[in-house]
């Protein structure tokens, strides 16, 4: 493994994730990949690196970035993370998307640095809730919670960040507000939704995007 690249929305994310990853690996480069430029660049020059995100960075359309990353480095490694508790079916998006890990409560440093390490000794972590709704089969009775955001609530989404209404939306989409309803239900838990403000995030991740730099 030669470097780390951390690729988050806020700079107090970005502070715990470096000051952890130093302390986890110190001898690995640690680079920011605050655009997708960034982060193509240096995914270009080394393989067997390691990507961290947080979980709105890469914005609404996770399975066509990580296919694309994994396609310029096929030996990297992909670690979400979150400041609070466990956001579980986000997590099991995640998993499903073959990610490396899910680390949750980063706030918690010394967890988060011994969590970084067995990542990068080659193992698989993902939170206790993530592990037990694998092992009940939860993610496949709960299936339209954990896949992938669809057209239609990436639409909705998109207004929701822009400060419109249910019954705004409603007339937006030619869908009844009960409909809308459950589609923001659906993507609030796709997104590990802590507060309204999460789709005000993640529009402006989408809007950072260059789609075609993306392309595979």
């Amino acid at each position: 493994m030669k470097k780390i690249i951390i690729a988050v929305c806020d700079d107090f994310t970005k502070e715990i994730i470096t000051h952890c990853a130093k302390a986890a690996m110190p001898s690995l480069q640690i680079v920011d990949g605050s655009n997708d430029t960034d982060i193509i660049y240096h995914l270009k020059s080394a393989e067997d690196d390691v990507v961290i995100f947080d979980k709105y960075f890469l914005s609404y359309v996770l399975r066509f970035k990580m296919t694309a990353l994994r396609v310029y480095n096929s030996k990297l490694r992909i670690i979400f993370v979150e400041q609070g508790d466990c956001s579980r079916f986000f997590g099991l998006r995640v998993y499903d998307l073959k990610a490396d890990g899910f680390i949750c409560n980063i706030r918690n440093k010394k967890e988060f640095v011994n969590k970084l390490r067995n990542i990068f000794s080659g193992e698989k972590i993902f939170p206790e809730e993530v592990l037990d709704s694998l092992d009940s089969n939860e993610h496949l009775r709960f299936r339209k919670y954990c896949s992938e955001i669809t057209e239609m609530e990436l639409e909705i989404g998109m207004y929701l960040g822009e400060g419109k209404s249910i019954k705004q939306i409603s007339g937006l989409v030619s869908a009844s507000e009960g409909a809308v309803g459950i589609h923001i239900s659906r993507l609030k838990k796709k997104i590990g939704f802590e507060s309204m403000k999460d789709f005000s995030v993640l529009n402006k991740q989408l809007e950072k995007i260059n789609l075609r730099s993306w392309s595979c």
